[in-house]
């Protein structure tokens, strides 16, 4: 488009004209594209819920997670690793590669750092495959960080078949408080055991994110209460609040009362698109 602007003075009742140009106005420059969230940008998102008499509260927890397996042997280990080196064997799994106790004893790895965004949030989840070698007996789990050892108390039980058993630890054993990365990068895990037999030792290691400005929509849906785990017939919703990663809920408190939540993550272009879609999770009162 091209316009003619004639600029003009009045002096004394006459009009003069005084200049006169053309003015071909620029084309706006395109409006930046409005951000989308996208599944990586939540990493792998979980809903995690607390309960505190009637008052439920429910948070989408925007995660990325590192699995770390053995490197090499741990400060504290017994036998020598049946086919390959000791990392090599406890990251195998198979029940032709293994590392042995004898009686009661304890098996550990120094296992890989873990590469996280963040030192938010730090969680670590120990998974261990193991099988008796005599048919009875059980190891529990043992983390050790500088020469300290921190035992857990559940007793798992093994059979000659191979089993895997997974345990969490929100917080340091070490210091009582919120882990560090310079403990992840330092930590052993393995067994306690009596005859076991354990062919594989594996760490989830995670970190949170905050998304919390990229997230144009969080729709909330509540079911229950109900007598028995599993989402009822319908599932309607409780809340729809923008950039909201938590919801705060108000429950029956019967013994026995089953509620479910669902949390449905939209983006913030046009009405949205539905990028992640969390739960069912299961929040039980005993």
């Amino acid at each position: 488009m091209t316009a003619r602007l004639v600029h003009t003075a009045d002096l004394d009742g006459y009009a003069y004209r005084t200049a006169s140009f053309d003015y071909t106005p620029k084309p706006l420059p395109p409006e930046p594209p409005v951000p989308v969230l996208t599944a990586l940008d939540l990493g792998d998102a979980v809903l995690e819920a607390t309960r505190s008499g009637a008052v439920v509260t429910v948070r989408v927890v925007p995660v990325v997670t590192a699995t770390c397996l053995p490197v090499e042997r741990g400060s504290i280990a017994q036998g020598t690793p049946v086919g390959g080196t000791y990392g090599a064997v406890l990251a195998d799994g198979s029940d032709s590669t293994y590392v042995e106790t004898a009686g009661i004893s304890v098996v550990t790895a120094a296992l890989a750092d873990p590469v996280l965004p963040t030192s938010t949030g730090l969680r670590v989840a120990v998974t261990i495959r193991a099988r008796s070698i005599t048919g009875t007996g059980g190891f529990q789990f043992v983390l050790v960080l500088a020469g300290v050892s921190k035992i857990r108390p559940t007793i798992h039980s093994l059979t000659t078949t191979p089993a895997e058993f997974t345990e969490t630890w929100d917080t340091s054993p070490f210091t009582g408080v919120a882990w560090t990365l310079a403990e992840l990068n330092a930590l052993e895990a393995g067994a306690v055991g009596t005859a076991a037999r354990v062919l594989r030792v594996a760490a989830v290691m995670r970190s949170t994110l905050d998304v919390s400005t990229k997230l144009g929509r969080v729709q909330w849906h509540r079911s229950g209460p109900g007598a028995s785990p599993g989402l009822v017939a319908e599932t309607a919703p409780v809340h729809a609040i923008d950039t909201a990663l938590a919801l705060t809920d108000y429950i029956d408190t019967t013994s026995g009362n089953h509620y479910w939540y669902q949390a449905d993550v939209y983006d913030d272009v046009g009405p949205g698109r539905l990028v992640a879609q969390l739960g069912p999770l299961d929040v039980a009162v005993p």
